[in-house]
């Protein structure tokens, strides 16, 4: 054992939070959210109400992101120290959450856009969204897509609009989410593209 080196730790079991690390790009909506949500893995359907009790001054040289903490409002006891949780922002929606893979998302012009599926022609058009939270399942669907509704997750620069596909794989993506096709093939008769 050296000088200086920790040889205990204490933790106040009342007082719990989550440790996240936030690029310099989301710093400030982390600082303005209106509604900061904590969800741990253990149990994900039921989220609690946090709020922001620390942020570093510096970012960390080698990930270039910011050390925060999270605090927890109102834990039970279900919430133990040491768990895994995720963090999402925002506001809480009454409503089905659309959640979509991150591969579904295209950007035209700069804004996030996916690709709808017609269920009576089987063509494509681009449509833009508003996303919400990044989650380590993918993204949420603010506005922009109904519940139902098909969208591209695969493939998505190589699209055209007006082009025609056909459904090879449908999955949803989590239990309360859109429905999101896999991978979608152009019909034959119509040119490939790289």
């Amino acid at each position: 054992m050296s000088a200086g080196q920790p040889v205990m730790r204490f933790a106040r079991p009342e007082e719990k939070e989550v440790a996240i690390s936030v690029p310099e790009s989301r710093l400030g909506e982390l600082r303005d959210a209106s509604e900061i949500l904590i969800a741990v893995w253990a149990a994900p359907d039921k989220p609690y109400l946090g709020r922001v009790r620390e942020i570093a001054p510096n970012a960390d040289p080698a990930t270039r992101t910011f050390a925060a903490k999270i605090s927890f409002l109102a834990p039970d006891a279900a919430v133990k120290l040491g768990m895994t949780a995720n963090v999402a922002l925002g506001e809480r929606t009454a409503g089905e959450v659309i959640t979509l893979p991150l591969t579904a998302l295209a950007q035209v012009e700069g804004k996030h856009s996916v690709w709808v599926v017609d269920p009576h022609t089987s063509t494509v058009n681009l449509r833009p969204v508003a996303i919400g939270a990044y989650r380590e399942d993918g993204v949420t669907v603010r506005d922009g897509l109904r519940a139902g509704e098909v969208v591209i997750t695969a493939g998505v620069h190589k699209l055209l609009p007006g082009e025609t596909v056909r459904v090879v794989s449908e999955t949803l993506a989590s239990p309360r989410s859109q429905q999101a096709l896999e991978a979608a093939l152009p019909l034959a008769g119509q040119p490939a593209r790289n």
